[in-house]
């Protein structure tokens, strides 16, 4: 008998998730975590006062999450590095047929879409205005008139929902895109830097570290 497959659309409720059962008892209460993608949205409804984040894994003291299977992987061989350095987590790497293994930094694929535009369509009509100009961000008050808001209330709907100002999002909207680039693609990094809306190379390179530890082409030889 063929499975049964879940409708398109419907994301599963996964109430018995260990980042569910932990927020329902209270103990993620002033920690951050991070949970799948799908389950992003429901998570964020039932649980508003926890800081929800979209990375693959989150350690936060003695509270440990990650937003799936393989994600568990990679939040062990960081474990390793840092307790026994990266030589072994490498070898272990290598072991298992891990190419790249994946930081703290790196973030789910779909989770912003998920787990923030449908919070507001305001909020996504925003999001959207600068999902298509990467290249030459929008001013501030263009952001707002797109989305029907006045620049005060785009600011405020920002920092409500993604605890960022309309403009760090977007800046780090455009870095997480250079970044997809940088690991994926052999385009110089000059390009990618003008691509994604930022005038020198070394505005990038400062901008790139600030956000992910590392410089654009350290990050590119670490893959």
């Amino acid at each position: 008998m063929a499975p049964k497959l879940r409708p398109p659309g419907r994301p599963p409720r996964r109430r018995h998730d260990r980042a569910y059962v932990l927020a329902r008892a209270g103990l993620l209460d002033g920690y951050a975590c991070t949970i799948h993608w799908e389950n992003a949205a429901s998570f964020a409804a039932d649980f508003p006062h926890i800081e929800l984040r979209n990375n693959l894994y989150v350690i936060d003291r003695d509270r440990y999450s990650c937003s799936g299977a393989t994600a568990t992987l990679d939040m062990f061989l960081h474990i390793v590095s840092e307790d026994h350095g990266a030589g072994l987590a490498i070898g272990i790497a290598e072991e298992l047929q891990v190419d790249r293994i994946r930081s703290s930094v790196d973030e789910q694929a779909r989770a912003y879409r998920v787990a923030v535009l449908h919070r507001s369509q305001k909020l996504a009509a925003a999001i959207a205005a600068m999902e298509g100009n990467l290249d030459t961000p929008l001013a501030v008050n263009e952001l707002a008139d797109r989305a029907g808001l006045t620049r005060r209330q785009l600011h405020r709907l920002f920092r409500h929902h993604t605890h960022m100002s309309p403009r760090e999002y977007y800046r780090d909207l455009r870095l997480r895109h250079a970044r997809l680039m940088l690991l994926n693609t052999i385009t110089p990094i000059l390009e990618i830097a003008v691509s994604t809306g930022f005038t020198t190379h070394s505005h990038f390179t400062k901008c790139y570290r600030q956000r992910f530890g590392v410089s654009p082409r350290e990050d590119r030889l670490s893959t």
